[in-house]
């Protein structure tokens, strides 16, 4: 196997009770030929025996650098735990890797030419394919920030053509890949989001600083799809409803606040009278308490509990 010699790179996968699934991941990346030269593996809280697993088959693998936090701290402070360690290791390239992906073999490669010194990239996505990896779960965004509103190719059938997705402003934080210039300069992920969201703060901070995104169609993962929470689960609408009101106060300029704010209460409205009709109380429980938080300021894990 070949290893980086300049211009490294680092990979972070974050671990929450998906032991088969990270394990999968991990060995996907282990298989590349070109092998990256941090991998951080970081259990946040899991309780279902992935620790002893992590413990007993990679405490000795040089390959891979484990941290175990005690609580789940979610999405935002588990990866700030990996960033702080490669940007102390003095690694060029981040990639923040969810663990239910499977990397393809030019993964690394691709992604890597796309950022290299000169290219004017900064924060670069991999072509995500659903698990028939024929589909497009995500090629980049280009994001309309004060209502939160994208053009993606997402649900497209993957073909050539989609190589040419060019001006994307924001990329999923499922595979977000970043030179480390541009947390020296925006810093890390805001962790009053805890899950959701905060991948879309950061790409409008990166946005503000003036860094250059950029689709790699020649790196390619597929995507289990979300796994952590649900699709559409009670959690999952208690943190993006409340953290939708947090990103809009913290980086939407208050003349642009009735546009934002109208929006978001008209989505809102949405959900619950879809709840209604489906008799689902959890879920206009968590519409509600997702506003209700975000109006007594809190944040973090916030209620979240409540609705797992």
């Amino acid at each position: 196997m070949d290893n980086l010699r300049t211009n490294t790179f680092g990979i972070i996968v974050l671990n929450h009770n998906g032991l088969d699934d990270t394990l999968e991941c991990l060995n996907s990346i282990l298989s590349l030929e070109l092998i990256p030269n941090e991998i951080v593996l970081i259990d946040n809280g899991s309780t279902d025996g992935s620790q002893d697993m992590f413990i007993n088959k990679f405490s000795n693998d040089g390959r891979i650098t484990l941290f175990f936090l005690e609580n789940n701290t979610g999405y935002a402070a588990g990866n700030n735990v990996g960033i702080n360690y490669l940007l102390k290791r003095d690694v060029d390239i981040i990639c923040i890797l969810n663990n239910d992906t499977i990397v393809g073999s030019d993964f690394l490669k691709a992604l890597r030419d796309c950022l290299k010194p000169g290219s004017l990239n900064h924060i670069a996505t991999p072509k995500i394919l659903c698990a028939d990896g024929q589909t497009i779960w995500s090629t980049g965004e280009r994001i309309f920030y004060p209502l939160l509103i994208s053009q993606t190719k997402k649900g497209k059938p993957d073909k050539d053509g989609l190589k040419t997705w060019q001006n994307i402003n924001g990329i999923t934080g499922c595979a977000m890949t970043v030179r480390r210039e541009v947390f020296e300069c925006i810093g890390m992920f805001d962790e009053k989001y805890f899950a959701y969201v905060e991948d879309v703060d950061f790409c409008k901070r990166a946005v503000d600083a003036g860094f250059k995104f950029t689709l790699c169609p020649l790196s390619v993962i597929i995507h289990k799809v979300a796994r952590t929470t649900g699709n559409l689960s009670a959690a999952q609408l208690y943190l993006k409803t409340r953290n939708r009101a947090y990103f809009i106060k913290k980086n939407i300029a208050p003349i642009y606040w009735g546009l934002a704010y109208g929006w978001y209460l008209m989505l809102n409205i949405f959900w619950i009278l879809r709840s209604i009709f489906r008799k689902d109380i959890k879920a206009i429980n968590a519409v509600k308490s997702g506003m209700i938080d975000f109006l007594r300021g809190k944040m973090g894990r916030g209620n979240v509990e409540f609705f797992i």
